[in-house]
C-alpha cells in the first residue's frame, strides 16, 4: 500500500503526538513485606500536559550496618573493610530532611576517608574477626592488586599485541594457502 506524502506527514504527526504525551510512570507491587518498583508508560490527557511538576523529600532513614570483612583490593595493604548487608534495626534513627542537613556537619574528604591498615584491623577484630580470616583476607587482597598492576601494564602494550597477532595470521593463512595450492599462491598473496 502506498501512503502520500501528506498521508505520511500526518502518520508521523500522530506518532510524535502520542510519543509526546506519554509520561514514565511507577508501580509499587507489594510481594511479602517488600516493595519493589518498576517503571511503565501511561498515556496523559491533553489536559495534564501543563501540570507543574514537583518533587519533595520527607525523612532521612539513617541506618547501622554491621561490618565486615572485605574484598576489594583498593587500598595500599592490609585487610579491606566493608559494610554487611545486614543492618541493627533497633539503631535505625528517622530525622526530617531539614533536621538532618542541621545536624549532619561537615563531610569529610580526601584523607579523612582513609584508614590506616591498623585501624582496620583494629575494627575487624573488634567486630569478632580472628587474627587468621584477617591475614587470609589481606593476603587475597594484595593478590588482587597484584594482578590489577599487571593488567594496567600489559594494556599499555595491547594495540602492539593485536597488531602483531594479526600479522601472525596474516601468515599463518598465507601458509596454509601454499601447503594447498603451491609456492605460486604466496606470490599472488603477496
Amino acid at each position: 500500500m502506498n501512503f502520500s506524502k501528506t498521508d505520511q506527514e500526518q502518520h508521523q504527526t500522530n506518532i510524535d503526538k502520542l510519543t509526546n504525551s506519554l509520561l514514565p510512570i511507577d508501580v509499587s507491587i507489594s510481594s511479602t513485606d517488600e516493595k519493589v518498583l518498576s517503571f511503565g508508560w501511561t498515556v496523559l490527557k491533553p489536559e495534564y500536559h501543563n501540570t507543574v511538576r514537583r518533587v519533595s523529600f520527607g525523612d532521612v532513614e539513617i541506618r547501622s550496618y554491621f561490618t565486615a570483612l572485605g574484598d576489594n583490593p583498593g587500598s595500599m595493604c592490609g585487610a579491606p573493610v566493608s559494610l554487611s548487608w545486614d543492618f541493627d534495626v533497633d539503631a535505625v534513627n528517622k530525622l526530617h530532611l531539614d533536621e538532618y542537613e542541621s545536624q549532619r556537619g561537615t563531610p569529610r574528604k580526601g584523607r579523612d576517608l582513609f584508614l590506616d591498615p591498623s585501624v582496620r584491623e583494629a575494627i575487624l577484630m573488634e567486630c569478632g574477626f580472628d587474627l587468621r580470616e584477617i591475614i587470609i583476607a589481606a593476603n587475597r587482597a594484595t593478590l588482587d592488586r597484584q594482578q590489577r598492576r599487571k593488567t594496567v601494564t600489559s594494556l599499555r602494550y595491547a594495540a602492539m599485541h593485536e597488531a602483531i597477532e594479526k600479522v601472525s595470521r596474516k601468515i599463518k593463512s598465507v601458509r596454509h594457502l601454499a601447503n594447498k595450492r603451491g609456492p605460486s599462491i604466496i606470490r599472488n598473496t603477496l
